[in-house]
C-alpha cells in the first residue's frame, strides 16, 4: 500500500541526492530504492531471494564488502561527478528502463533521435504513454513496499532527477502524494549538469561524443523550467519548497522543517545522526569546479528566468 508517497523533484544538480540520503536514514519513518534493488530485484520473488542470499552469505563474508569491490569495479569513471554504490539510496529513474521510457536511454543510444523525446516534458501528445509509463512505475513501488514496509509504517520517498518534465503525469498517478522541491539557481545546476552529461555520454556510449550535447543539455534544463512554471500556475499539489543552500549549510533545519511538514516525529537515533550531517557539512569543501556559462548561454538564461517571473 503506498499511503502519502513523498517525491524529491529538482533538476539534475540541485540536491536532490543530498535530500534523499537525509530523509532516508530515518529508516524508521521512510523507505526507499536502494540501487541494487532497483538493478537486481525489481519483482517480490527477486527482492526475497537477494534478501536471503545476502543473510546466508554473511556467514561466510559482509555483503557489504562484495557489493563495495563490486562498486570500484563498475562504477569508478563516476566518482568524481557522483558517487554511485550498489547499497546506497539512489535515484529511481532505473525503473523506467523496464519499461523502455528512462531519459537515460538516450545517453545509451545517442544516435537513436526518438529517444531524446524522452527528454521531452509531459505535452498533450505524450501525456496518455507517459501514465501508462507511472502506472508501471506505482507497481514497482508497491512491490517494494509489499516487502518493504509489511506494517504499513513507513513512507515511500521517491528522488528522480527526471521529475520535473513528468510533473503532470506523475501527479494524475500520484493524487495523494507530497512533492519536495529543490531550489537552486539555473546559473548554478547548468554548469555542474554539463559536466554531469558529459561524464554519462562517455561512461554508457563508445561512440565520439556529439558536438550539440553542450547546447541540448542547456536547452532541455530551460524546457523543463518553463514547463514546470506554467503547470504549478495551473495545478494544486502539496509542495514544500526547499532551497539548496539551506540544505547544505545546515541540514539538520531543513530536515526538521520537512519532518514537521509531514507529521513524522524524529527518533534519537536519527537526531545523532543529523548532528553529524552538521558537522560535516560545516567542514566540507567541494572538490569540484566546472567550466564557466559563456555570454549567450547566460543571457539565455536569464531570458528564461525572466520570463517565468512576470
Amino acid at each position: 500500500m503506498i499511503t502519502k508517497p513523498v517525491f524529491i523533484v529538482g533538476f539534475p544538480r540541485s540536491g536532490t541526492s543530498f535530500l534523499l540520503n537525509l530523509l532516508a536514514n530515518n529508516e524508521e519513518s521512510f523507505t526507499a530504492f536502494r540501487l541494487w534493488e532497483m538493478v537486481f530485484a525489481p519483482s517480490v520473488l527477486q527482492k526475497v531471494f537477494f534478501l536471503r542470499l545476502g543473510a546466508f552469505l554473511s556467514i561466510f563474508i559482509s555483503p557489504l564488502k562484495l557489493s563495495q569491490k563490486m562498486d570500484r569495479l563498475l562504477f569508478y569513471k563516476m566518482k568524481d561527478v557522483h558517487e554511485i554504490e550498489f547499497a546506497d539510496f539512489e535515484e529511481d529513474e532505473m525503473l523506467f528502463v523496464y519499461n523502455f521510457q528512462s531519459a537515460y536511454f538516450a545517453f545509451i543510444f545517442p544516435e537513436l533521435k526518438h529517444v531524446h523525446q524522452l527528454f521531452t516534458p509531459d505535452n498533450p501528445k505524450n501525456i496518455k504513454k507517459r501514465i501508462l509509463g507511472q502506472q508501471f512505475y506505482k507497481s514497482l513501488i508497491k512491490r517494494h513496499m509489499y516487502v518493504f514496509n509489511q506494517d504499513n509504517s513507513k513512507t515511500f520517498l521517491s528522488k528522480n532527477p527526471f521529475h520535473p518534465l513528468r510533473m503532470e503525469s506523475l501527479t494524475t498517478v500520484f493524487p495523494n502524494g507530497k512533492y519536495l522541491f529543490n531550489q537552486r539557481p539555473l546559473e548554478k545546476i547548468i554548469p555542474s549538469t554539463l559536466s554531469l552529461n558529459n561524464t554519462l555520454f562517455n561512461y554508457f556510449c563508445a561512440i565520439e561524443q556529439v558536438s550539440s550535447l553542450r547546447k541540448e543539455s542547456i536547452e532541455n534544463l530551460l524546457e523543463w523550467h518553463i514547463a514546470l512554471f506554467e503547470l504549478k500556475k495551473n495545478q494544486d499539489w502539496e509542495e514544500l519548497s526547499i532551497d539548496f543552500k539551506n540544505m547544505v549549510t545546515k541540514p539538520s533545519n531543513e530536515a526538521k522543517r520537512i519532518h514537521e511538514w509531514l507529521s513524522i516525529s524524529l527518533n534519537d537515533d536519527y537526531q545523532k545522526y543529523l548532528d553529524e550531517r552538521d558537522l560535516f557539512s560545516q567542514n566540507y569543501q567541494s572538490p569540484h569546479s566546472y567550466n564557466s556559462l559563456s555570454e549567450e548561454e547566460t543571457i539565455m538564461i536569464k531570458e528564461v528566468m525572466s520570463r517565468c517571473q512576470n
